[in-house]
């Protein structure tokens, strides 16, 4: 059950990794970004999106450090948000079927 964890934990570390080098590279995309994404005044937005990025850095950072790795869960699993990729309908309809998909 140790092997499944680590694996578990890995695969989490690796995505928050590529998410954290991508928003990384276009920080003012990212924070131009924000409102859409959530109701953040445009001045809270700098701010914010420099926090998320720091937030999604100790993830990783959390999940392979055994002794705090509990942490890293915890915090990869309060990221998540609601779908909107493809609309507002679609992010009604998006659930364990079209995760799947």
């Amino acid at each position: 059950m140790e092997y499944v964890r680590a694996g578990c934990a890995t695969l989490i570390a690796l995505i928050f990794v590529v998410s954290v080098v991508s928003k990384f590279r276009d920080l003012p995309g990212f924070t131009r970004s924000l409102p859409a994404l959530a109701p953040v005044r445009p001045d809270l937005a700098r701010p914010l999106a420099v926090l998320v990025v720091a937030m999604e850095t100790a993830t990783p950072l959390l999940l392979v450090t055994p002794p705090a790795a509990s942490y890293g869960f915890a915090l990869a699993s309060a990221s998540r948000t609601r779908c909107r990729a493809q609309g507002p309908i679609a992010s009604r309809m998006a659930g364990s079927v079209s995760s799947v998909r």
